[in-house]
């Protein structure tokens, strides 16, 4: 054995002869020692005595010298997952990459190292799908795309913490333990693993309480084998398409900065808003400019007002586009592909608080769809050989939430007519008959929808109108449309009723979103939060629905080569096997009938050799 091996290797038989025992402290005098900590001025440990002492007060004795956990390392060669017997022992999965950890049948809480694990991942996977059903866990979906077994866990300590508390930003088992079982947080495997386990019954029983425990079982947790099945798939990426469209790019951001210069006169740094706000407001004297403490405001908002009179801001913000349209995904997006030509995103099930999906390593949900230039991103997304990519997408599925809860005839009937909506809110707004609408004023209306569901101000109106119409304008156009739409108002206020006297509110699903600074002092504060409140149940339904409609088509493609790939908000794309077309009706269907509605839910199906085609 080489001498620094045999340095490093705990030698487990020693002749050692050491009881613990007398050392144990069994009464803990902490008022005395948070005096004795605040006169040496240790505030961070004075606040923390409490609760790592707090065992000790009534002559109990922490972790120190545990005679039920223990933490084992063990080298990559020797581990195992065969050392736990019969599997019926396994309790918790570390969802940190670091250690799995398992209740041994004596009481101990063996914990293994992820990477020992990966000797024999035949073991892990058979463990996960013989037991998976019956284990707790922190962060289960990773342990089930590492396992490749899609089952649905039996309990998973962040979700259920997640359906509690969606607008936590923390969920680590030691934060969650410290909550929950108001205990010291774990700090070895071992530790972790009897934490996990034990949340169960506290975390259970909270959202019985609170009656969360659909959304958690019903909706969350069946859930969790679809993403993670999902995320093992991936979808295929030409990269030869993403690299000559970044050297086109680079062109026209080229072409774009030659024209910028010219107009200002001199080179400068375009992506520097401090360079920027001197040329524009100094140097080209460019009214509107506001000043901030590191220098003008340069924003989009501020480029997009001066835009319609001033070329050389146009120009800086198609420099923008394409500039974050290079940098972001034609460049940056290749270096995600794997080994099998395809993007493995890994989907958040608890960061969005609206309940919605989240995409990251890459983020796939934020792909442009608004500008033609941007769309062309989505090309580059391809099918397998063998495969068409299926595209299937709610329609204007948050305004059928609104017509939904607040009844509103003319929504209602829109909707159950199959008339365009947009069109039936300019009719209204403008005394034009529906099939005579005028085309400006449909796009208006359509903005004026959108407005009134995520509770936009006149002044945000009038920006998004592009300054076609003032303020007062836009304020006028909210108030007529509140006249002309009064159950609308009429739900805007009970719900942010709700919001004020329960301090939440409710999806259709009775997902609920806390909103704390509803009682805020502050206005800015306070009306963000009604603003997020107004728009929670109808963001967070359409949630709901998207979520139950795929685990409703997982059965569906069960005995398929069909391919469940991507979520994004509204849309799920599909790889469909060649021969598999009449599984688009049935996917439709499962989407339309995932959540029953008082008007008609839509999905528009499409097909294409790529993602941009499925949408033309």
């Amino acid at each position: 054995m080489p001498r620094s091996k045999w340095l490093a290797t705990i030698v487990r038989d020693a002749p050692l002869m050491f009881d613990y025992r007398p050392y144990q402290v069994t009464d803990a005098q902490i008022d005395a020692a948070q005096r004795m900590l605040e006169s040496l001025e240790f505030r961070v440990h004075t606040k923390r005595l409490p609760l790592v002492l707090g065992p000790y007060r009534q002559g109990g004795q922490p972790n120190l010298f545990s005679e039920d956990l223990v933490s084992v390392e063990t080298e990559k060669s020797k581990v195992s997952v065969g050392r736990v017997s019969s599997y019926e022992d396994v309790i918790a999965w570390i969802g940190d990459r670091h250690a799995a950890a398992f209740e041994h049948t004596e009481g101990a809480a063996v914990a293994v190292g992820l990477e020992a694990l990966e000797v024999e991942p035949k073991t892990l996977s058979r463990l996960v799908a013989e037991r998976g059903g019956e284990l707790a866990f922190h962060d289960s979906k990773a342990m089930l795309r590492k396992a490749a077994s899609y089952v649905v866990p039996g309990f998973d300590a962040i979700l259920s913490a997640y359906v509690l508390q969606s607008a936590r930003s923390n969920y680590a088992i030691e934060d969650l333990a410290q909550g929950y079982l108001e205990e010291q947080p774990p700090q070895s495997p071992a530790e972790k693993a009897s934490a996990i386990s034990r949340l169960e019954k506290p975390l259970t029983d909270r959202l019985n309480l609170e009656g969360q425990w659909k959304v958690y079982a019903g909706i969350e947790l069946p859930l969790v084998p679809v993403l993670a099945e999902m995320e093992n798939t991936g979808v295929a990426v030409d990269v030869g398409m993403l690299e000559e469209f970044g050297k086109s790019l680079s062109v026209q951001i080229g072409q774009i900065e030659q024209l910028v210069y010219e107009l200002a006169g001199e080179t400068f740094n375009i992506g520097s808003p401090k360079q920027l706000g001197k040329i524009l407001f100094d140097k080209l004297c460019i009214p509107s400019g506001k000043k901030t403490k590191t220098g003008y405001a340069t924003g989009v908002e501020v480029l997009q007002q001066l835009a319609p009179e001033h070329d050389i801001c146009r120009e800086i913000l198609n420099w923008r586009e394409l500039s974050k349209l290079k940098n972001t995904y034609a460049d940056s997006l290749p270096k995600y592909v794997a080994a099998d030509g395809r993007i493995h995103t890994t989907y958040a099930q608890h960061v969005a608080a609206t309940g919605r999906l989240s995409s990251n390593y890459p983020n796939l949900q934020n792909i442009p769809i608004r500008t033609e230039t941007g769309r062309e991103i989505r090309r580059a997304f391809i099918p397998a050989p063998g495969f068409q990519l299926a595209s299937l997408d709610y329609s204007q599925i948050e305004l059928r939430f609104l017509a939904h809860h607040c009844g509103e005839p003319a929504l209602v009937e829109a909707f159950e007519s199959g008339t365009d909506v947009h069109a039936v809110t300019a009719s209204l707004m403008w005394n034009e008959p529906v099939g005579k609408v005028n085309r400006e004023h449909r796009r208006y209306s359509k903005m004026l929808n959108y407005a009134v569901l995520y509770g936009v101000t006149d002044f945000g109106l009038a920006n998004q109108l592009g300054g076609e119409f003032t303020i007062s304008e836009a304020k006028e156009l909210i108030k007529d449309y509140f006249e002309r739409f009064p159950k609308v108002r009429e739900y805007i206020d009970t719900t942010l009723e709700e919001a004020r006297s329960k301090g939440f509110t409710t999806t259709i699903c009775g997902r609920r979103r806390y909103f704390q600074d509803i009682y805020a002092g502050n206005r800015v504060a306070r009306h963000y939060a009604e603003r997020q409140a107004m728009n929670a149940p109808l963001q967070g339904g359409s949630a709901d629905m998207i979520k139950l409609a795929m685990i409703n088509i997982r059965p569906l493609l069960e005995s398929k080569s069909t391919r469940m790939i991507l979520q994004v908000h509204d849309e799920l794309l599909f790889e469909l096997a060649a021969g598999e077309e009449d599984l688009v009706p049935k996917l439709k269907e499962a989407m339309e009938n995932a959540l029953p509605l008082d008007v008609p839910v839509e999905v528009d199906a499409s097909l294409g050799p790529n993602w941009l085609e499925t949408k033309s």
